[in-house]
């Protein structure tokens, strides 16, 4: 299987974006046919597949948008490469990248309240 990639960068982040670029490891005698991008946060186990565009990293692309991000969470990213033979180790692990603060997409739904003791009123919503 190909070295792991080199040089991963995130070059750009919005608040639900990131871009990412690397430079490519050894193909170690059989060409990388593509590249694969995962990340971690707090709140996921292990290491998780994400969306990027373009869809298929192909060997010769040495840059992809992970989309489909959370606003306001700190990721993790790694690049895998992959050949003929197998996929790669991952590459070093990139530092803590926030993801950019967003206003809320849709307004509280089914807010209610009642109940409480004197000076204090129970507000719920979801």
């Amino acid at each position: 299987p190909p070295s792991p990639p080199d040089s991963v960068t995130v070059e750009e982040v919005t608040d639900s974006t990131a871009q990412l670029a690397w430079s490519p490891g050894r193909d170690n005698g059989s060409p990388i046919t593509n590249y694969i991008i995962q990340t971690k946060t707090p709140f996921t186990v292990g290491w998780q597949r994400v969306n990027t565009v373009p869809e298929v990293i192909d060997g010769n692309t040495l840059t992809a948008t992970v989309v489909d991000l959370n606003a306001w969470v700190e990721y993790e990213f790694r690049v895998l490469a992959k050949n003929g033979v197998g996929v790669g180790e991952p590459s070093p692990v990139l530092v803590k990248t926030r993801t950019e603060d967003a206003v809320p997409d849709a307004a509280p739904g089914d807010v209610g309240g009642g109940g409480g003791s004197r000076y204090e009123l129970v507000i719920t919503w979801e």
